[in-house]
């Protein structure tokens, strides 16, 4: 266990070093990092880096925990950290990620999980990874689940965080789900085919570009990123075959965030348009008025089916498949549905 490197073609989960502390301080030094960690001070300086880089090895011989720096394969660019805490009386393990916020809506964490996972079953050989995040940040849990794991319960204000109680959602992939998975990395988004461009005004352009990333695998445009250099600019996101861009405005919510937009509507064939549905119970999709979308939810047009919801961001949004009979083929088949 000691010393574990784990490779894929884009990166490399090693221990840290030393001289990562200072790369370290400026990541974990973004208050958005603060945000969603438990335990990470703010600010975060270089001696906090080094304190916390000074536990790992004791942590490492005692089998207790493993924790890697996530770094690029080619550059050794640190982009973040990956832990494993054991529980070896159970044949458990718990795992915990972040990545400093330029990184975020790229991919990095999945792949970081899918790898940690990969150690775990198959060189561990543990039994159940388990895995938490808080509830206001459900783009945690989009990690998870894109890597197979399942959402196992709701822990309501479970924790006490800067004079707030936060409720904790858990996930957990077991060995046996591991083998049979069907999910791969980066098969979870159900991928739009069609759509030009939307602007959208949101509070924070990449929690958005996140967000958007995990439902419908729209990723960030390299060749435009330039643009958000300016908070004036946009981010720009599109999907995987580049015919969808939306433009992420910075926008403060002060009751006016949404006054001018009315709805983006996407387009999918019917075995993503299942596909999705199928999803529904993981990722958590609400309406306008925070009711739980689900398959019961869809409308049937005759010609087309359809299904509406909203961002995070209050956002409206509609996914609509013309792949009619093959949908109401599949939906026959299933459960009878009520309502």
């Amino acid at each position: 266990m000691l010393n574990t490197i784990l490779k894929s073609d884009r990166l490399i989960l090693r221990p840290f070093e030393m001289k990562d502390a200072p790369a370290v301080a400026k990541l974990a030094n973004h208050p958005k990092i603060a945000e969603t960690t438990l335990f990470l001070p703010s600010p975060y300086s270089l001696t906090d880096a080094e304190k916390w880089i000074n536990t790992h090895d004791e942590k490492r011989k005692n089998k207790e925990e493993e924790i890697f720096a996530i770094v690029e394969n080619d550059s050794g660019e640190l982009f973040g950290s990956l832990g494993l805490i054991f529980t070896n009386t159970f044949n458990r393990a718990e795992i915990g990620y972040w990545v400093g916020v330029d990184y975020w809506g790229k991919g990095i964490c999945e792949e970081a999980v899918g790898m940690a996972l990969s150690y775990c079953f198959e060189v561990l050989k543990f039994n159940k990874v388990t895995a938490h995040h808080f509830a206001n940040n459900p783009t945690s849990g989009f990690v998870l689940i894109k890597n197979g794991m399942k959402k196992e319960g709701l822990h309501r204000e479970h924790i006490l965080k800067d004079g707030e109680y936060i409720d904790i959602i858990d996930y957990a992939i077991l060995k046996s789900d591991y083998q049979n998975r069907e999910v791969k990395f980066n098969d979870h988004a159900a991928n739009v085919e069609q759509i030009d461009h939307v602007e959208l005004f949101v509070p924070d352009r990449e929690k958005a570009a996140e967000w958007y990333s995990n439902i419908f695998g729209l990723k960030i445009v390299k060749d435009f990123e330039f643009w958000a250099a300016n908070k004036k600019g946009p981010l720009m996101i599109e999907t995987p075959i580049a015919q969808t861009k939306f433009a992420l405005f910075q926008h403060e919510n002060d009751g006016t965030l949404n006054r001018d937009y009315k709805l983006a509507a996407f387009r999918m064939n019917g075995p993503e348009f299942i596909k999705f549905l199928n999803q529904l119970n993981e990722i958590g999709l609400s309406d306008q008025n925070g009711n739980s979308i689900t398959k019961n939810s869809v409308k049937d047009h005759e010609k087309a089916f359809s299904i509406y919801f909203v961002d995070p961001w209050g956002h409206p949004l509609e996914v609509t498949t013309y792949d009619y009979e093959y949908v109401k083929m599949k939906l026959k088949n299933e459960p009878e549905r009520s309502g």
